[in-house]
């Protein structure tokens, strides 16, 4: 794992996505986790590593909360997505 970039998690907050996270920082890279659900988001965030774990409440079919996504996220390596289910609509650039 390289542990220079910023690791994005779409679904982050439980299942698969949550245990991803859990091992990327344990690798010690600096990880976002996004989802839905603002509740389990701040349990996750219970995994420790402040400095290096940050949270987004983010509903990916909405395109101004992914934007927003992004931009607090900033540069990245990687992009997982578990999210149980992705937008088909299709926005514009």
């Amino acid at each position: 794992m390289n542990a220079d970039g910023t690791i994005v998690i779409i679904g982050g907050s439980s299942g698969i996505g949550l245990a991803a996270a859990r091992r990327c920082l344990a690798d010690g890279a600096p990880v976002v986790i996004a989802g839905r659900s603002p509740e389990r988001l701040e349990a996750a965030v219970e995994l420790g590593h402040p400095a290096r774990l940050t949270a987004v409440a983010a509903d990916i079919g909405d395109q101004d909360q992914l934007t927003r996504l992004f931009d607090q996220a900033g540069a990245l390596t990687h992009l997982v997505i578990t999210a149980p289910t992705c937008p088909t609509a299709r926005w514009s650039a």
